[in-house]
């Protein structure tokens, strides 16, 4: 038996028919991982048009990758799940599963998806009011970045610390950054559709009402051509929101209903939510109360049960401005109150977190990025915008500090009036020049400067 044993392994021929089996087996299992790659391709390509295909399509991918055991696939699958996700509204399960991942792509030392699983994860904590933690991934995710994927790191970090700006009510800062992500030179043909949504957007509401929307409309043609539906839906939000405040109300409430549909269509909340936020301010603007109430309301179930702090306050803004003009004052105060709390307890978290220290790690980044990589292009004209807040002392006289107090604690003009002691007319007088000075459209954007400044 045992030279039976010997004469088998030493046949030159089973030998041969062995190692053909063995040659057999890895071209097999290349063509399948070859496939699947494909199939991870695929899915890049398709989510912004039809995200639930794309969605599937990661489900297999993982389960073929978890039973042929391909660790980098399974891990890419579990990305493209989690992007899925957070288009979803899905935060907590997508923080799970890109830590997987970027534990995986850890062990594997592989850069490319370290970068896209440090991004997606500062997204999850954008979207989850984090902004600490979110700079702190998008600085992750420019250092750990491939030198030939440097370039399109920097402007996604760009465009999502530009919303964090956003978020902050500072558009200029936000404007910068967007703007030096235009100027980028290299690889970002993918994202510069967004670069231009973001920066029309601010642009908008710096006052170039006609270059934003120009900007903006570029930017939908290009996702329109494209079948990219989820940013053709925000941008055409966008875009009507424009149109309705350069005085087109019926063309701008034709294009956010547009991308309501569009958005429903597709399941994203976040993108429900955005085209909620700008219809109720475009009906409420043009005085029909009761359809403004409805998009409102809606607003709120979403963002409450989502948890969004943003839009949950856009919609106590609206809610608080659609019960002082029924002179329903009791209501009025609830909300502005609310938006008072929910912009301190804000504040305090970034502030108790280090979110200046962060943004000035990330100015330093990218900034060194920026100046020192030939890939990255700038006049000497062009500077980084500042990133961490200052203490802007604007000069208020001491009646319109009074004022800001009173709205800060959600009061209304006639409660100001009467504790002031001065007349109603007054009271709206001080309350308009107070927005004008703060650079502020609404008393919940006066209340929150002058919080994030200390001005009270």
């Amino acid at each position: 038996m045992p030279q039976r044993s010997k004469s088998f392994a030493q046949s030159p021929a089973r030998t041969r028919q062995a190692e053909s089996r063995a040659d057999g087996r890895s071209s097999k299992r290349k063509s399948s991982e070859y496939a699947l790659d494909a199939a991870l391709a695929e899915i890049d390509s398709t989510w912004t048009i039809e995200l639930g295909a794309a969605e599937e399509c990661a489900k297999q991918v993982l389960i073929l990758a978890k039973s042929q055991r391909f660790p980098r696939i399974a891990a890419g699958a579990t990305y493209r799940l989690a992007c899925c996700d957070i288009k979803r509204g899905k935060y907590a399960q997508a923080d799970v599963a890109l830590r997987s991942a970027l534990a995986t792509a850890r062990r594997l030392k592989d850069d490319a998806l370290q970068e896209r699983c440090w991004r997606a994860l500062g997204s999850v904590k954008f979207w989850q009011n984090e902004f600490t933690d979110a700079v702190i991934c998008f600085n992750a995710s420019v250092r750990i970045a491939p030198i030939d994927k440097r370039a399109l790191a920097l402007a996604h970090a760009f465009i999502n610390t530009g919303l964090i700006y956003e978020r902050r009510l500072d558009w200029k800062g936000a404007h910068d950054l967007y703007d030096l992500a235009r100027q980028i030179d290299g690889n970002i043909e993918s994202v510069r559709p967004r670069i231009l949504l973001n920066l029309g957007a601010m642009k908008a509401r710096l006052g170039e009402l006609k270059l934003g929307l120009r900007l903006v409309e570029q930017a939908v043609k290009t996702f329109r051509a494209a079948g990219e539906r989820y940013f053709e839906s925000h941008a055409l939000s966008n875009a009507g929101f424009i149109c309705a405040q350069l005085g087109d109300t019926s063309r701008g409430l034709t294009a956010i209903d547009e991308a309501l549909e569009i958005a429903r269509s597709s399941n994203t909340v976040e993108q429900q939510m955005n085209a909620l936020a700008h219809r109720a301010q475009v009906l409420f603007n043009c005085n029909r109360l009761l359809e403004a109430r409805e998009s409102t309301e809606a607003l709120m179930r979403l963002a409450v049960e989502l948890r969004d702090r943003k839009f949950e306050f856009d919609a106590h803004e609206l809610s608080a401005a659609l019960a002082e003009r029924d002179e329903r004052w009791q209501d009025a105060a609830i909300h502005y109150r609310a938006l008072f709390i929910a912009n301190q307890t804000s504040s305090a978290s970034n502030a108790d977190n280090g979110l200046a220290a962060a943004l000035a790690e990330f100015q330093h980044v990218t900034t060194e990025l920026v100046l020192g990589k030939p890939a990255l292009k700038r006049s000497s004209s062009t500077k980084a915008p500042e990133m961490v807040a200052s203490r802007n002392e604007l000069p208020l006289s001491g009646r319109q500090r009074q004022v800001l107090r009173f709205i800060c604690n959600g009061q209304s003009n006639p409660a100001i009036a009467a504790a002031l002691g001065i007349s109603l007319a007054t009271a709206r007088f001080h309350v308009a020049e107070l927005l004008a000075k703060l650079g502020a459209t609404t008393r919940a954007q006066a209340a929150a400067i002058g919080t994030s400044r200390q001005l009270v």
